[in-house]
C-alpha cells in the first residue's frame, strides 16, 4: 500500500480506531492517477484486509466498520469481502471475537453476509476464538446467536447439522477446551452450566480433565470432577488455617488479646455476595451486544462493585468499603468487621501499655535486689537509699538483668515497638473514622475521581487539564458528613445514621446526606475510576 500519511497507512489508522484518518486516506487514493488504489481489496503480508484491521481494532468502535460497509455496498463486492479470509483462513468476524469487540462482531453479524460458524486453518471458529482468550461476553453473545440461528433454521423446516455449541476444531476440541487451556474459572463455569462435558476427548484422547491436570489448575480440577458446583460463584473465601488459632492459644501471655482475635477472625468483612443476580444482569446484556462496563464489575468475582468496594486478591473476593487487607488477622477489613476491628485495637493497645507496666516493674524490682546482693557480697559500707539507685548503680546491674531476667527485657523491647506501631494504627483510624475514610481512600484518593477535586489553578483556567493535574489536585471526601454522624455512621450499622455499603453504588451530592439508603438495591452510576488493580 503507497497511500500513507505522515508515515501511518489506512491499515495503521483502521488498526488503532483512527476514522478521521481512514477518510483522508480513503480520499487520497482515489485521488491517484492514472489509476485510484482500492483500499479495500488492499491486503497486508499476512492477507489482512482493512475489515481485518477494522475488526481487530482494540477500541470496538464502529465508526470505521460502517464506513468500509458503505464502500463494499457502494461496489457491489460486499458479499465477498465482508466474509474475507487472510492467509490464516480467519475472517473480520473472527478477528473480532479474538479480540473481543462485541459490538464489531454484532454489526458484522447484522449484515446476513458473516458466516458464524467459519472455521480458520486449525478449523477454529469465531467461538473458539473467545473461549481461548478469555472473553466471556463474546463467548455467550457468539452461543447465543448460533442458538437462534438454528431454532430458526428448523422452524423454517432446514436441515440442522447436529452439533455442539460452537463447533469443533479440526483437532475436534470444543470451546470448554479452549476455555480451560486460558484458565479463566468463570468461563469454564459458565459453559459446564450450558451442558458441556468435561470429560469429552479431543482427537488426540485428551479431554477437559486432562489439560487441567496438566497446567496444575486445582480449582478448574474441582470443577470439572463436580467437587465444586457450576453455579457457585467463581470465588471464595480463604479459610484461615487452624494452626494459627493453636499458635494463638499457645501465647498464654496474649490470653486477652487471643480472646477477642479468635471471635473477631471469623467474621464476614463485607463480602459482596450478589453473584447469582449480577451475573444474570451481565449475560443478559452480552445477548443484547451490551458489554458490561469494566468499571462497575470485577472481573474475577463476576460482581457489581458498590463504591467505596475493592477487590482483594489476598481473599479472592470483593469488599464492600474496603479498609485494608490486614496481614496480622489474616483477612480483610470492610465494612462488616472494621468496629470489631477497631476494638480489637484499642484492645490490644491497652494490654501493650499492661505489658509494658508490668515489665518495668519487674526490672526495677529486679535491678534493686541486684544491687541489694551485690553491695552485700561485696561487703561495702555504702549508706546510699536503696529505693533512690543512681544511674551508675542501674548501669552496673544491666549485665546482670540481661543474663537473669532477658525474657522480661525481650517482653518490654517487644511491648514498646509494638506500642509505638498499635498507637500509629489507632491514631490513623481515629483520624480516618471521624473524617469517614478508608485506609485504601486515605493512601490512593488520587485513584479515585469521586474523591478528587481540581486545585484552585486549575478552575483559574477554565477546568482545562494540565499535564500535572492529578499531582495537583485536592481531597475532596464526599462521605464526609460531618464529626458527630460520621461517628454514628461507623459505629452503628442500624438506624438513621446507618448506612449499608453493600448496597450504595452512587455518590451522595455535595454537602447533602448518602442518598443511598440501608437495603437500598438501586444500582446507578458510580464516577470511580477502574483500578487495574481490582482485575485479576
Amino acid at each position: 500500500m503507497d497511500v500513507d500519511y505522515d508515515g501511518q497507512t489506512a491499515f495503521d489508522a483502521a488498526a488503532n480506531g483512527d476514522f478521521p484518518l481512514v477518510v483522508l486516506l480513503w480520499g487520497m487514493a482515489m485521488a491517484v492517477q492514472p489509476k485510484p488504489v482500492d483500499l479495500l481489496s488492499a491486503r497486508d503480508k499476512h492477507g489482512n484486509t482493512l475489515a481485518h484491521y477494522a475488526a481487530a481494532g482494540g477500541t470496538d468502535t464502529l465508526d470505521t466498520m460502517h464506513f468500509l460497509m458503505q464502500q463494499m455496498q457502494a461496489s457491489g463486492r460486499e458479499k465477498m469481502l465482508m466474509d474475507a479470509r487472510n492467509d490464516a483462513e480467519e475472517t473480520p468476524f473472527i478477528r473480532a471475537a479474538h479480540v473481543g469487540s462485541l459490538r464489531l462482531a454484532d454489526t458484522l453479524l447484522r449484515t446476513g453476509f458473516v458466516d458464524l460458524m467459519a472455521q480458520d486453518k486449525q478449523g477454529n471458529t469465531a467461538a473458539h476464538h473467545a473461549a481461548a482468550q478469555g472473553h466471556l461476553w463474546m463467548l455467550h453473545f457468539l452461543l447465543e446467536a448460533e442458538q437462534r440461528q438454528k431454532i430458526a433454521a428448523s422452524s423454517a423446516q432446514q436441515p440442522v447439522q447436529p452439533t455442539t455449541l460452537g463447533g469443533y476444531c479440526h483437532k475436534r476440541r470444543n470451546v470448554l477446551h479452549y476455555a480451560c487451556m486460558s484458565g479463566y474459572k468463570p468461563m469454564v463455569q459458565y459453559l459446564m452450566t450450558r451442558g458441556f462435558e468435561g470429560k469429552e476427548a479431543d482427537a488426540d484422547g485428551t479431554t477437559c480433565l486432562d489439560v487441567v491436570k496438566q497446567r496444575s489448575l486445582g480449582s478448574l480440577q474441582d470443577l470439572l470432577t463436580d467437587k465444586v458446583k457450576a453455579s457457585d460463584p467463581p470465588t471464595h473465601m480463604r479459610k484461615t488455617r487452624g494452626i494459627v488459632a493453636v499458635l494463638h492459644g499457645v501465647e498464654v501471655v496474649f490470653l486477652s488479646v487471643w480472646f477477642r482475635l479468635a471471635f473477631f477472625c471469623p467474621t464476614d468483612p463485607g463480602t459482596i455476595a450478589s453473584y447469582e443476580a449480577d451475573v444474570k444482569m451481565m449475560l443478559e446484556q452480552a445477548a443484547r451486544a451490551e458489554t458490561p462496563d469494566a468499571t462497575k464489575f470485577c472481573r474475577t468475582c463476576l460482581v457489581m462493585k458498590p463504591i467505596r468496594s475493592k477487590h482483594c486478591s489476598q481473599c479472592g473476593v470483593c469488599i464492600a468499603r474496603l479498609d485494608h487487607h490486614c496481614a496480622w488477622i489474616n483477612r480483610c477489613v470492610g465494612y462488616g468487621n472494621h468496629r470489631s476491628f477497631f476494638v480489637f485495637l484499642l484492645l490490644h493497645f491497652t494490654v501493650l501499655v499492661v505489658y509494658a507496666v508490668l515489665a518495668v516493674l519487674v526490672l526495677a524490682d529486679a535491678t534493686h535486689d541486684l544491687h541489694a546482693e551485690r553491695v552485700k557480697s561485696e561487703g561495702s559500707s555504702s549508706t546510699s537509699n536503696d529505693d533512690n539507685l543512681s544511674a551508675m548503680d542501674v548501669w552496673i546491674e544491666i549485665p546482670s538483668l540481661v543474663s537473669k531476667h532477658l525474657l522480661v527485657i525481650m517482653v518490654l523491647l517487644w511491648a514498646v515497638m509494638a506500642f509505638g506501631a498499635i498507637t500509629m494504627m489507632v491514631n490513623q483510624h481515629v483520624n480516618n473514622i471521624e473524617q469517614n475514610l478508608t485506609i485504601n481512600e486515605q493512601m490512593n484518593w488520587r485513584r479515585y475521581a469521586y474523591l478528587t477535586q481540581p486545585s484552585s489553578k486549575d478552575k483559574s483556567d477554565g477546568g482545562k487539564q494540565s499535564d500535572t493535574a492529578s499531582a495537583e489536585s485536592t481531597l475532596s471526601n464526599p462521605f464526609d458528613r460531618g464529626f458527630r454522624k460520621n461517628i454514628a455512621e461507623f459505629f452503628f450499622h442500624s438506624g438513621n445514621a446507618a448506612v449499608d455499603y453493600r448496597q450504595v453504588f452512587a455518590l451522595p451530592l455535595r454537602d447533602s446526606e448518602i442518598v443511598s439508603p440501608v437495603g437500598s438495591t438501586a444500582m446507578s452510576p458510580s464516577t470511580e475510576n477502574a483500578d487495574l488493580s481490582d482485575v485479576v
